[in-house]
């Protein structure tokens, strides 16, 4: 991202009280315990590794969006 990367755009999100209830889902190359432990304490609700796998994103948004 040209200006902020993702887990400062999340914080900055999370940080808004009226966007902090919408789930954040990771998707990152990314995918070392590090990486998804810092997705996760920068608000993010979950994470997806890329490749994608279509059917396990769709699982992931319906269970984030039905929480």
């Amino acid at each position: 991202m040209p200006v902020l990367d993702g887990w400062s755009a999340t914080a900055r999100l999370k940080a808004m009280t009226h966007l902090a209830h919408i789930p954040i889902l990771a998707v990152t190359g990314h995918v070392i315990r590090d990486d998804i432990e810092r997705a996760i304490e920068a608000g993010c609700s979950d994470y997806l590794a890329q490749p994608i796998d279509f059917e396990t994103m769709l699982l992931k948004v319906e269970s984030l969006l039905a929480a």
